[in-house]
């Protein structure tokens, strides 16, 4: 029975598609996954929960809850409340009831069902106080509200919905009190809450006293704020409430130029520009920083001209050679962008030449290993972000980067995302790499567009020589690129030869893939080693998917057949003679080389040699650790819980309960206390269970480290379907759906996009100022907005999903339309604004999606590129049938 029971429940999230249906309003609820269900003959109504067998409420209650059939739950409750009131009262379903019948609009009802849940000392008082509020704030009653969130903040500091209730309470106080009485809040919830949360209180105090005519006071709570951080949301609070005449006045110089650069960084280009230029004059010591500061915001505001001006002025009065050479390398960067490659490349020789002679390099060694260990744990630990591996080079070149126009700062100096920005320094111009080295690298790439290959070749020898390291190996690439476009095949081998093996992988694969390019017409079978080499990478790179479509390539078909024949018959050989650990690696590169049509055969033979390995069986086999359900062993004795608030955690009965009720988002606290993160059937059903609670970061993030523990070698394809739909979830898909049709777009790149900038996360902000699911900044957003007849849009607004996946789909489609559908200048174009994007495509060697990507000069944007393809395609192989088109890592 109870295999049939949790085959029930499997059938139940099988036919979700591991999909829940989106909820209103995003902004107090965990808005969870809205995704589309293959049309299929619809089978007869299920018969009312009142009428089945009680094992079978579970998988009814997760298939109401995850469909958003809120309305036809409340009404089949009413009915199990008539006829089995023993077992609503026993199982307290009383309280999903009132889920339910708050869902369904049915307030006052809402309201009753849930008021037991209410008492001192209920295990779930924490869960009712927040849907009790949101049923008093549905009313109108927004004081109720406010005492029941209040009530929740403070006597439930690690309650579930804490943070939301804070969230509501501080937007309260600050639109119906006074600075004193957000004071009053701050000091009371300062022992239990984060830096961050402090920050965003103190930065609506700066707001009120503002507005409340206290100019004094309002500077000096904002300044301090605004010397902590510059870039995120409450310092852009804090810059908005003292950019007024009235309040610059009684600042001083130093925080003008404080100002000035919040305002930059959150986009607000003009207004920063005069506070820049005001400050120019009054602090003589600091005109570096603001004549760099100053030709920043005139970049970002796409007023190239201006920012030329204002960087040869700093570079005139610039006392040292560095400071010179920035200031004369974004002057080129300007100059090129206006279409002048002659004023850059002169411009470009001046910052070589004022950065001076550099460090003679080390002679590299000639043949370094040829693939890299498998990292050991460690290396990819807590401190790196969910599901990245170790890249050196995401981050390497962002101090060169354009302004992202969807809000994804690319600028100049942007600080990785999620850590916390550094107190100003005395110098804003430190950059993550010597000017001279970019504009040696930026100068070659302009001289090979122009076909000036023996000075591209002076450049690669000065690169080479004098920036050793990463620098050496870009000008490397991007020379060998641009020999291989040429079908000058010889000399590009001949450099890539000369490479030290690269530190970076993702480096490893680019390389061996132009290995294979300039090798295809000499040497195929070299070719299709090196593509293998690009196939069997430990990190998820781009150029798998490359190197799998030159493979059909019909000049390698001969040479690959016979290849293929060798390696099948070895296999044959060892699976015969019971070596099948052997027969393994063989095997799985047959199914990597193999082409589209023999490819579902050789998978499934490599799937009978995984069946003999425990190891590869374990990942085969798979799946989600059953969850609780009703009935359930015993009822909770609540009426015998001790007095006082429980919290969460404390009550192991509150986590069955709530898995019973199919309430995923109510224990999204709870689930990953009970599953951990090892091992692997642990790590699935977490991913599992916040899927279903609408949580969807740390949900991708359990199935990223799950991911950790697989064998580097195992085919993608043959790892279970929920854990890739896990990995590739299509969250909001409805949606995406919807407003990509109507606008044009490709609704599999709109979700690609969504996935890679917030990991489906509607609250998520970025350093920038970026906000919700496809991480727009309000300035992006209204000028987009208002093409679609969205007027007044705020910042809170990008929130809502509803508005952003508007928002996103239309932009997406009108990058689509300039770039002629090409998703690789589209994804670049997102991060790093369609002007770059139109420079690096007239500077690439070749106009190919290959010879773009290597062309794109931002690490930061190549990397988001590499994320968002990958995504892309796997979003294909997953649900649209396009076939296995990358290699072996699953990971974006």
């Amino acid at each position: 029975m109870q295999k049939w029971i949790a085959a029930g429940i499997a059938l139940v999230l099988l036919a979700l598609g591991l999909t829940v249906a989106a909820r209103r309003p995003p902004v107090r609820r965990r808005e969870v996954a809205a995704r589309a269900v293959a049309a299929r003959d619809q089978p007869a109504p299920p018969p009312e929960i009142s009428r089945l067998p009680v094992e079978q409420w579970t998988p009814r209650f997760i298939e109401l809850e995850q469909g958003g059939e809120w309305k036809a739950l409340a009404r089949q409750l009413d009915e199990v409340r008539a006829e089995h009131a023993d077992l609503y009262q026993a199982w307290r379903l009383g309280y999903l009831h009132g889920r339910a019948l708050l869902e369904a609009g049915r307030l006052a009802e809402a309201a009753a069902a849930l008021e037991p849940f209410l008492a001192s000392g209920h295990p779930l008082r924490d869960l009712a106080l927040h849907y009790r509020a949101e049923v008093a704030e549905e009313k109108g009653d927004e004081e109720q509200a406010a005492r029941l969130r209040e009530e929740l903040a403070f006597q439930y500091p690690q309650g579930t919905w804490r943070d939301t209730a804070v969230s509501d309470l501080a937007a309260h106080v600050q639109a119906h009190g006074t600075a004193a009485e957000m004071q009053q809040l701050t000091a009371r919830l300062a022992p239990t809450v984060d830096a961050a949360r402090k920050r965003d209180l103190e930065a609506r105090r700066v707001e009120m006293l503002h507005a409340a005519g206290d100019l004094a006071a309002a500077v000096g709570l904002g300044v301090p704020l605004l010397k902590e951080d510059l870039a995120d949301d409450p310092a852009e609070r804090v810059a908005r409430a003292l950019d007024h005449p009235e309040t610059v006045k009684r600042m001083k110089p130093e925080e003008w130029m404080l100002l000035g650069e919040s305002l930059r960084s959150h986009r607000h280009f003009d207004r920063a520009a005069e506070l820049l230029g005001k400050a120019l004059d009054r602090l003589p010591a600091r005109r570096e920083d603001l004549f760099f500061a100053l030709g920043r915001a005139h970049f970002g505001a796409e007023r190239y001209t201006e920012a030329e001006k204002v960087y040869l002025r700093g570079a005139a009065q610039a006392r040292a050679g560095e400071p010179r050479a920035m200031f004369y390398y974004h002057a080129s960067r300007a100059a090129q962008l206006q279409g002048d490659d002659a004023r850059a490349e002169q411009e470009m020789g001046q910052a070589i030449k004022a950065a001076g002679p550099g460090h003679p390099a080390r002679k590299p060694p000639r043949k370094p290993p040829r693939r890299p260990a498998k990292p050991k744990a460690a290396d990819s630990g807590p401190s790196l972000r969910p599901g990245v591996a170790h890249e050196a080079r995401v981050v390497r070149a962002a101090f060169v980067a354009a302004p992202s126009r969807s809000g994804r700062r690319a600028a100049a100096g942007r600080r990785v995302k999620g850590r916390r920005a550094e107190k100003p320094r005395s110098s804003i111009m430190t950059p993550s790499v010597p000017p001279g080295a970019a504009a040696v690298v930026q100068r070659l790439r302009t001289r090979l567009a122009q076909k000036r290959y023996a000075e591209a070749e002076a450049d690669l020898r000065y690169a080479v020589q004098r920036f050793p390291g990463e620098t050496g190996a870009d000008a490397t690439v991007a020379y060998a690129v641009g020999l291989v476009a040429a079908g000058r095949t010889a000399p590009a081998i001949e450099t890539l030869n000369a490479l030290a093996r690269p530190s970076d992988r993702y480096v490893v694969s680019e390389v061996d893939y132009w290995q294979g390019r300039a090798r295809e017409a000499d040497d195929p079978g070299r070719a299709l080693t090196e593509y293998l080499q690009v196939l069997r990478s430990p990190v998820p790179t781009h150029f798998a998917y490359f190197a799998r479509r030159r493979l059909a390539d019909p000049a390698l078909a001969a040479r690959l057949a016979e290849e293929l024949k060798a390696r099948s018959a070895e296999v044959d050989r060892l699976v015969a003679a019971g070596e099948v650990d052997a027969a393994r690696p063989l095997q799985t590169d047959v199914v990597l080389l193999a082409p589209a049509a023999d490819r579902p055969a050789e998978v499934e033979k490599l799937r009978r040699i995984y069946e003999k390995l425990p190891r590869y069986r374990e990942v085969l086999d798979l799946k989600p650790q059953e969850f609780p359900r009703f009935p359930l062993p015993t009822p909770p004795g609540f009426e015998n819980a001790p007095p006082g608030p429980a919290g969460p955690g404390t009550e192991p009965e509150r986590l069955d309960l709530l898995l019973a009720m199919g309430l995923f988002d109510d224990a999204i606290d709870l689930a990953p206390v009970r599953y951990g993160l090892s091992p692997d059937p642990a790590a699935i059903t977490r991913s599992l269970a916040l899927h279903l609670g609408g949580a969807p970061r740390g949900s991708i993030y359990a199935a990223e480290v799950l991911m950790r523990s697989v064998p580097d070698d195992f085919i993608p394809e043959l790892l279970p379907r929920t854990l890739r739909e896990l990995l590739y979830p299509r969250y909001f898909y409805d949606r995406v759906l919807a407003e990509s049709k109507k606008h044009g777009a490709d609704p599999r790149l709109v979700l690609s996009v969504m996935r890679e900038e917030s990991r489906f996360d509607p609250r998520a902000k970025s350093a920038a100022a970026a906000r919700g699911l496809l991480q727009f900044i309000i300035t992006t957003a209204r000028e987009v907005g208002r093409s679609l007849g969205l007027v007044d849009l705020n910042a809170e607004d990008l929130y809502d999903p509803s508005i952003i996946i508007q928002l996103g789909a239309k932009y997406v489609a009108d990058l689509s339309r300039q770039f002629e559908g090409d998703p690789y200048r589209i994804a670049a174009a997102y991060n790093a604004g369609p002007n770059q994007v139109k420079l690096w495509w007239r500077l690439t060697p070749a106009p190919r999606a290959d010879a773009f990507f290597s062309s794109i000069s931002f690490d930061e944007t190549k990397n988001y590129v590499r994320k968002v393809l990958n995504s892309y395609e796997r979003y294909g192989e997953t649900y649209e049938q396009a076939g296995p088109t990358g290699g072996l890592r699953l990971e974006p």
